[in-house]
């Protein structure tokens, strides 16, 4: 059994405002930091053989917090980036429903192959996100193994390794700093835990 935990970066001064992020590179706030070090004290008596990260500041800050206590390096892995959310990037939820109001309605209701304009599906962002985990479940057989990442890729990653549609991305929740921790029986995954963030306090 390979054990994966999947975790969300800390928060940022543009989830804090609602913005839209994707592939800006949008760094921890001090708030955030907090985060980071709350799960790092919840995790550091976990055995963990390696550490992985989006290479976007947001989670690679993330994960060297949570990885000191281990004094291990963290890898740099872009196929873990958030979804491209291209033109909608540093938009609020307001600001893309008022400016794309149509194809915005259908990615909100059925996320799955619809391409936000000039960036990504949440397909292509599952595809190359999926892809890479399971080269990491290959390579850490009977190992636990931490990848940070975004709360879009974790939806996304989950939803492929449960066989789920897409379409329930957004029924999804994923909060800053969430644990979320999958177990792979080979080519079987089982969900132990999802979106936890008793870490935090709250």
């Amino acid at each position: 059994m390979t054990e994966v935990l999947l975790i969300r970066h800390g928060q940022t001064l543009w989830n804090e405002s609602g913005k839209y992020q994707g592939h800006t590179d949008v760094a921890l706030s001090p708030e955030g930091q907090k985060q980071a070090q709350m799960l790092r004290d919840k995790l550091k008596t976990k055995k963990i053989t390696a550490f992985f990260a989006s290479d976007l500041s947001r989670a690679y800050e993330t994960a060297k917090i949570i990885a000191e206590p281990h004094q291990k390096e963290v890898t740099v892995l872009p196929e873990f980036r958030e979804l491209n959310f291209g033109q909608w990037e540093g938009l609020s939820y307001d600001e893309i429903m008022a400016d794309y109001g149509d194809i915005a309605t259908k990615w909100y209701n059925a996320p799955g192959n619809v391409c936000i304009p000039g960036g990504e599906s949440c397909e292509q962002l599952q595809e190359r996100s999926h892809r890479a985990l399971l080269n990491l479940v290959q390579k850490y057989p009977e190992e636990r193994i931490a990848i940070i990442s975004h709360g879009g890729t974790i939806r996304g990653v989950i939803s492929a390794a449960m066989g789920w549609s897409l379409d329930c991305f957004w029924s999804l929740s994923q909060g800053n700093t969430a644990l979320n921790i999958l177990q792979f029986y080979g080519d079987k995954a089982i969900l132990k835990l999802y979106n936890d963030i008793c870490h935090l306090n709250l």
